[in-house]
């Protein structure tokens, strides 16, 4: 470790988490089976066994999470209803040692009172640097805390913080606008790292609950983490929100991304769901004045072992409740239900959750008479960041609650608004920036932008339409229009006449999108139809055990130009093989199976 004989020398083993997404059980609540390697009860015996071996060699250890913890599977309605003092999630955080753990936007995707009760005689520090209420409330959260621990019998002082990006005001906006603000993450940070410098911490952890970005700076970031590990004053940083994973095991060798220390700070992103546990490895050297960081290592461990007793026997109790209040049966479905073609072919568990969206607001909005409604909906699973199995696949038959949950996986609710047609095609332009710019007679070009998530993204239901993905993109990513002659939209139909700018259609929606959630600027002017708080969830589980379904499942929305010779590959699972007829003359056989584990689709254009 490099010490001299006149300093004395030690580690500190940071132990961190992220995007746990209340994934207690190593399970899957929307198939109902087993999950082999992921999940905090098999994280808590990775954890205790690398807790011990660092011990073992006279390591200071902490554990930290950065929050979404909150939100993510069944459980957590279950957990609401049956909360009986501390939460459990933060109750599994105790048994499982943790030292502090920030939040996430997700956590607050509840009302305000659900949080707070969530939070109240937590049994570990929470931390949130960056939100606070603005109404009188008060958060049962710290803004930052000092763990003082014993290293080489020296005293040891390690500040920790938490940001998350300003946008979760503006995703649940319904519940927090009059309520919250939050500050911006690097102006947040620079005042944590020179207050707790001041407080005499000799090393500084920011819980960043956001992802890479930018490399340059800009107020308002929703990802900061190049910027804030460019900052300077911060000697380690637990990174998430994106999912992604840090060390980058895909990244080039030698790389900063792959070695996970970006500007010389050491960092760790531990992806989603418990299947990994980043570890951050700081070594220490006090030359009888103060401590100095002489080596610094960032890596990551797959949860590929057994699951924790202890964390199992804690949670079966509400494991039990929510597998049985799943198995509720709810509906009967003709189809197969599932998303590996979101984008690319008819699809009948988008357009049953549309369908349902669009009764929900037929009978619940107060609607002029004779206005059309449509509805848009965006698929939560389509692979991405999840991975190949990170996919809706419900087969034909009987439905359960638990169908409906994997449909809906956020708890959005229902909301709708009154666009002109002019809205409404820069809103379908917005969406389709998806694509990626095709140029014609090329063969195998990706067709999806990977950087654009799917849930950013619709697909409108009610009207019909085509696309030249030969054009470049209208708008940005951020939004922003491009060039105002960037028109892909060649064809919009509403029973089969074209729409004029100045049409009127009532949407269905989510409040995610509605709320400002991917970037809509024509939505932004829109009209918004009050309507009784109901979840998207609950919308689709009164439609279906109405036992309706929809007429325009298996109608083909959207269509793309044909550009002639020209094919494009895009990532589905290797289950959807079993659907492969569903995309129909558009398919031109399969391209293998990428490194990271999709099976590539080529698709003629």
């Amino acid at each position: 470790m490099g010490q001299s004989s006149t300093r004395k020398a030690g580690r500190l083993r940071i132990l961190a988490t992220s995007d746990l997404h209340m994934q207690l059980r190593s399970f899957d609540y929307f198939t109902d089976k087993p999950i082999e390697s992921a999940g905090m009860t098999r994280l808590a015996t990775l954890m205790r066994e690398t807790r011990e071996k660092a011990k073992a060699r006279g390591d200071v250890v902490i554990t930290l999470d950065n929050g979404d913890s909150l939100q993510g599977t069944p459980l957590e309605e279950q957990a609401l209803r049956d909360m009986a003092g501390p939460h459990i999630f933060y109750r599994a955080l105790n048994l499982m040692q943790y030292d502090a753990a920030g939040l996430g936007n997700h956590d607050f995707n509840f009302d305000l009172d659900s949080l707070e009760a969530s939070l109240r005689d937590a049994p570990v520090p929470i931390l949130c640097t960056n939100a606070r209420r603005v109404d009188g409330g008060q958060l049962p959260v710290h803004r930052w805390t000092v763990l003082d621990r014993e290293l080489c019998g020296h005293s040891l002082k390690i500040g920790v913080f938490s940001v998350l990006p300003p946008q979760t005001l503006i995703w649940d906006a319904d519940h927090l606008t009059g309520h919250m603000t939050i500050d911006d993450i690097m102006s947040s940070a620079r005042d944590a790292i020179a207050t707790l410098r001041s407080e005499g911490c000799d090393i500084i952890i920011a819980l960043a609950h956001t992802g890479l970005g930018e490399p340059v700076e800009e107020t308002g970031q929703e990802n900061a983490l190049w910027p804030l590990t460019q900052m300077g004053g911060l000697d380690a940083v637990v990174a998430g929100h994106t999912h992604l994973l840090l060390p980058d095991p895909h990244a080039p060798e030698g790389s900063d991304l792959a070695r996970g220390v970006l500007h010389g700070t050491p960092v760790v992103m531990p992806g989603a769901g418990g299947g990994h546990l980043g570890i951050i490895d700081l070594d220490l050297a006090h030359d009888g004045r103060a401590w100095q960081v002489i080596g610094k290592q960032a890596q990551l461990r797959p949860a590929e072992t057994g699951e924790d007793a202890a964390l199992s026997e804690m949670t079966a109790p509400l494991h039990r409740a929510t597998r049985s209040h799943l198995a509720q049966s709810i509906g009967h479905t003709p189809l197969p239900l599932h998303s590996y073609f979101g984008f690319l072919a008819p699809s009948p568990a988008l357009a049953l959750v549309a369908a349902a969206k669009a009764h929900a607001l037929s009978q619940l909005g107060a609607l002029p008479d004779g206005l059309p409604i449509l509805s848009s909906v965006a698929p939560a699973k389509m692979g991405g960041r999840g991975g190949p199995d990170n996919y809706v696949n419900i087969p034909a038959g009987p439905l359960s609650l638990r169908h409906v949950f994997d449909l809906c996986f956020f708890p959005n609710r229902m909301a709708g608004v009154i666009v002109t047609g002019a809205q409404l095609a820069d809103w379908i332009e917005m969406s389709a920036g998806l694509y990626n710019q095709i140029t014609p007679g090329q063969p195998d070009q990706p067709l999806l932008d990977p950087e654009r998530p799917a849930h950013g993204s619709d697909i409108f239901y009610g009207v019909e339409y085509e696309l030249d993905l030969s054009q470049p993109s209208r708008f940005t990513i951020s939004g922003d229009l491009v060039d105002d002659s960037h028109r892909r939209l060649v064809r919009l139909e509403y029973q089969g006449k074209p729409v004029a700018a100045d049409d009127r259609f009532a949407v269905a929606l989510s409040s995610y999108r509605a709320n400002g959630g991917g970037n809509i600027a024509a939505l932004r002017s829109a009209e918004r139809i009050e309507i009784p708080h109901l979840l998207v969830r609950d919308a689709l589980r009164t439609y279906l055990q109405d036992g309706c379904f929809p007429d325009w499942a298996q109608q083909q929305v959207c269509r793309f130009t044909p550009l002639g010779q020209t094919t494009v590959l895009a990532a589905s699972s290797p289950d959807a093989r079993a659907h492969l007829d569903e995309l129909g003359p558009i398919f031109a056989g399969e391209h293998g199976i990428d490194k990271h584990g999709f099976l590539q689709l080529r698709l003629t254009l």
